[in-house]
C-alpha cells in the first residue's frame, strides 16, 4: 500500500470538510442559533484536526495515525474527538425534551467517566503498536451507536417526516459504527492470533487502520452536511417560517371546520327558508287553478240555464288541485328532509298527459297550440306528485312567455322518448322569445327571475326536483330567438319500490 498517496487523499478529504464551514455563512446574517455555532466550531476543529494528522504523515513517512506519542497527532486526535463529541450533542438537541430521558449535563458527564474508565483500565494492558488505535475505535464506536440511537429517536419523534438529512445521518452513523467495530475486530483477532491460518501481522492491522481512518474521513462531510441539513429544516429563517405558514394554514383550517359545522347547523333554518319558498310557489299555482275553476263554476252557475252536468267538471278540477296541493306539500317536506321514501311506478307520460288537461282551459284562453309526440311507454320509478310538478312548472312558463306576445301562432311542443341507453328524454319547447342572453346564467338560481311578478322558485325548484332523480333539467334556445326547448332525461329505469336517490346537497345558488 502507498502510504504517500494514502495521506494525500487523506488532506484532501480534510480540506474539503473544511470548506464546508461556509455553507453556514448565509445563515449568520438574520438568525442567532447557538447550534449553528457550536456546528461551525464542531466542524472547524474536526478538519483542522484531520489536516493536522495528514500534514504530520506526509513529513514523516513513517509516523502513524494512531501514534500518540507524536505531541502534535495526540492534539489532533483530542480536537477530533471533541468535535465528534459537540456533533451528538448537537444532534441531541433536535431531539424533542419529551424524548429526553438523560439530561445533557448528565450524558456527558457519563460518556467522561466512561472515556476515563476505559483509559485507566484498558490502557496500560494494551500493547504499544495498538494503544493508539484501539481507544479511538473504542469511542467511535460508542459515539456512533449513541448517534444512531438518537437518530431514531429523532425519527420516532415525527418531527422531521421523510427527512433527507436523517436518512443520511443514519447511513453515515452506521458507516461510524461498522467500521471501527471491523478495525477492533482485527485487532482482537491479530493481537490473539485467533486465526492463526490468516497470518495477520501488526503491520496489515495498522493498514487497516489507516485506511478505515481514509474512509471516516470521506464520510466525515456527509455527517455535517446532514446535520447543517437537519438544522435547516429545524431552526433557519425559512424552516420558522414554513412552521409559521403551516400554523397559519392549520388554523385556517380548524376555523374552516368551525365554519362548516357553523353551516351544517344553519343548514336546517336554510333548508326551511327554501320549503317555504317552494310551498309558497307551488300552493300559488294550485290557488290559481281553484280561482280559475271557480270563477267558472260560480260563473255556470249564475247563468239562466245552470246544468250539474256543466258544473260538476270544474268542481272536480277544484277538488282535484285542492288533492295535488297536499301531495305536493308532504312530497316537499319529504324531499328537503333528505330523506328517502318509497316511490311510484308511473308511466311519465300518463303524468304529462295529466298536466296538460288541467292546463286545458288556459291553453284554449291564450289562444296557444299544443302539439304532442309522447313514445315513453315504459313505467318509471318517481315521486310523481313532484314530477308532475316538474310538467306543470315548465308548461306553465312556456304559457307565461306566450301570453306576453301578440303573435297569432303560439306553439308549444312536448315530445318524450326512451334513448338508445334506456334513458327517458322530455322535451317541451316553445315558439316565444326564448330566454335572454343576460339571463341564462342564472336561470335555475334561486329567487333569479325575469317576470315582473314571478318569484324564481319555479325553475330552481324544477331542477332540484329532477336532480334529486338523478337526472338532469337543462334549456337550449333555438335558433334566432324562435323560442325556448327544455330538455329533462333521467337515468335508465328501475322496476323496484325504492328510488336511490343521491344525496345530493340543494343548490342554493
Amino acid at each position: 500500500m502507498n502510504f504517500q498517496i494514502l495521506p494525500l487523499i487523506f488532506l484532501s478529504v480534510c480540506l474539503l470538510n473544511g470548506l464546508l464551514t461556509f455553507l453556514a455563512i448565509p445563515f449568520f446574517s438574520s438568525n442567532r442559533n447557538s447550534r449553528l455555532y457550536f456546528w461551525v466550531i464542531c466542524n472547524i476543529l474536526f478538519s483542522i484536526g484531520s489536516a493536522t494528522i495528514a500534514i504530520q504523515l506526509i513529513n514523516s513517512p513513517g509516523l502513524m495515525a494512531f501514534d500518540i506519542s507524536n505531541p502534535a497527532i495526540a492534539i489532533a486526535q483530542m480536537m477530533r474527538s471533541l468535535s465528534v463529541v459537540i456533533l451528538a450533542f448537537i444532534l441531541r438537541s433536535f431531539l424533542p425534551r419529551a424524548s429526553q430521558r438523560i439530561s445533557t449535563i448528565k450524558m456527558f458527564l457519563i460518556i467522561l467517566g466512561i472515556i476515563i474508565f476505559s483509559i485507566s483500565v484498558t490502557y496500560p494492558n494494551i500493547a504499544a503498536e495498538f494503544k493508539g488505535s484501539i481507544l479511538p475505535n473504542l469511542g467511535a464506536v460508542a459515539l456512533g451507536a449513541w448517534c444512531l440511537y438518537q437518530i431514531n429517536l429523532i425519527k420516532k419523534s415525527g418531527l422531521y417526516q421523510n427527512s433527507y438529512s436523517l436518512r443520511i445521518l443514519w447511513v453515515t452513523a452506521c458507516g461510524f459504527v461498522a467500521l471501527p467495530f471491523l478495525v477492533l475486530a482485527m485487532a482482537g483477532i491479530t493481537y490473539f492470533n485467533l486465526v492463526p491460518s490468516a497470518h495477520f501481522s501488526v503491520t496489515d492491522f495498522r493498514s487497516a487502520d489507516f485506511v478505515v481512518r481514509i474512509l471516516l474521513n470521506i464520510i466525515s462531510p456527509a455527517a455535517f452536511i446532514g446535520t447543517l441539513m437537519l438544522w435547516i429544516e429545524g431552526y433557519s429563517d425559512l424552516a420558522i417560517q414554513s412552521k409559521a405558514d403551516s400554523l397559519s394554514i392549520s388554523n385556517l383550517l380548524v376555523e374552516k371546520d368551525i365554519l362548516i359545522n357553523n353551516l351544517a347547523n344553519a343548514n336546517a333554518l336554510v333548508e326551511t327558508g327554501a320549503l317555504s319558498a317552494g310551498l309558497a310557489h307551488e300552493l300559488n299555482q294550485f290557488l290559481a287553478r281553484i280561482e280559475l275553476n271557480g270563477d267558472k263554476a260560480l260563473g255556470l252557475i249564475k247563468s239562466p240555464d245552470a246544468q250539474p252536468a256543466l258544473i260538476e267538471p270544474a268542481i272536480e278540477n277544484i277538488l282535484n288541485a285542492n288533492r295535488s296541493a297536499a301531495k305536493v306539500i308532504k312530497s316537499l317536506q319529504i324531499l328537503f328532509k333528505g330523506s328517502q321514501r318509497p316511490s311510484s311506478l308511473c308511466n311519465l307520460d300518463d303524468l304529462l298527459l295529466d298536466v296538460v288537461s288541467i292546463y286545458h282551459d288556459r291553453l284554449e284562453k291564450s289562444k296557444i297550440k299544443i302539439e304532442m309526440d309522447l313514445q315513453a311507454k315504459e313505467p318509471w320509478v318517481v315521486w310523481d306528485g313532484l314530477m308532475s310538478q316538474v310538467f306543470s312548472n315548465l308548461l306553465s312558463n312556456s304559457i307565461d312567455a306566450l301570453d306576453a306576445l301578440t303573435k297569432t301562432e303560439k306553439l308549444i311542443r312536448i315530445t318524450s322518448q326512451i334513448d338508445q341507453y334506456g334513458a327517458y328524454r322530455m322535451t317541451l319547447a316553445d315558439n316565444a322569445l326564448g330566454i335572454d342572453p343576460q339571463h341564462q346564467d342564472k336561470l335555475f338560481h334561486l329567487f333569479q327571475t325575469s317576470k315582473s311578478t314571478g318569484s324564481g322558485i319555479g325553475l330552481w325548484l324544477s331542477r332540484y326536483i329532477v336532480e334529486r332523480h338523478e337526472g338532469a333539467l337543462t334549456f337550449e334556445n333555438l335558433p334566432e330567438r324562435a323560442g325556448v326547448c327544455f330538455i329533462l332525461t333521467l337515468p335508465p329505469g328501475k322496476l323496484n319500490s325504492q328510488i336511490p336517490f343521491a344525496s345530493l346537497q340543494a343548490k342554493y345558488e
